[in-house]
């Protein structure tokens, strides 16, 4: 009878649908709610820490050498790069070098153009046009006389201004004495005043005047006077050429 009633309960059991517990909050679904341990050896969580250290390692290997691999590369290029600028700079020096040997003999040139063209002007420096005034000294002697001589003593690079007269005549770049002669007594007054008026002549002054005889014999009034010829009167034309 026993045995019958152990029977019953194992089919009414069996008859009856299984239940499953699911629960949640940090258990997986299905799993045991009992606390697990992990009976793996340490050397194999070792090993499997040393596979993953050993992937690591090799990700940082390959980096660095992708890296040093581009640094290379850049090297390179930036090397090529300066070599080619360093040879056209090179190439373009070496041709303004042979253009500049065509003008090798300008800078001699030049330092002789200059030393001409300072000692012209130093030869020049006094020079004074002397046809255009002895005219117009001439042409002041008074009515009735006539100038006979005209003696002309100038500063010149190698000398110093003529000494003049007194020390109340100012210094010229010339010195002028004319001798004028005349059958009559001449107006002193008159050829000063005229020689005053020629651009150029400052302080005429009446030297000397004598009663004498001419190369025919006959008696003739003989006058000398001077004057500064001042630096109004120089023509400095090389100077005014280079000015313009």
């Amino acid at each position: 009878m026993s045995s019958a009633l152990f029977s019953k309960k194992r089919t009414e059991a069996a008859a009856q649908p299984s239940t499953k517990v699911t629960r949640t909050g940090g258990v997986v679904a299905g799993a045991s709610a009992l606390p697990q341990v992990n009976l793996l050896p340490q050397w194999v969580r070792e090993g499997r820490n040393l596979r993953r250290l050993k992937v690591l390692l090799g990700i940082a290997v390959l980096a660095v050498v992708l890296l040093a691999v581009t640094a290379w590369f850049t090297a390179q290029t930036m090397a090529s790069n300066a070599k080619e600028a360093l040879e056209t700079e090179q190439t373009r020096t070496a041709a303004l070098l042979r253009e500049q040997s065509q003008y090798a003999a300008v800078p001699a040139i030049k330092g002789q153009i200059t030393a001409t063209m300072a000692a012209r002007n130093l030869a020049v420096a006094f020079d004074v046009p002397w046809l255009p005034m002895t005219t117009q000294l001439y042409d002041t002697a008074p009515d009735g006389s006539t100038i006979t001589v005209v003696n002309v003593t100038t500063m010149t690079p190698m000398q110093g201004a003529p000494v003049v007269a007194d020390a109340i005549t100012r210094q010229g770049v010339a010195t002028v004495l004319m001798t004028a002669e005349s059958d009559d007594l001449i107006d002193t007054t008159e050829w000063l005043k005229g020689l005053a008026e020629v651009p150029g002549v400052v302080d005429p002054v009446f030297t000397t005047q004598a009663l004498g005889q001419n190369a025919e014999g006959d008696t003739v009034y003989t006058v000398e006077a001077s004057a500064q010829i001042d630096a109004s009167a120089l023509v400095f034309r090389f100077t005014e050429e280079e000015g313009n």
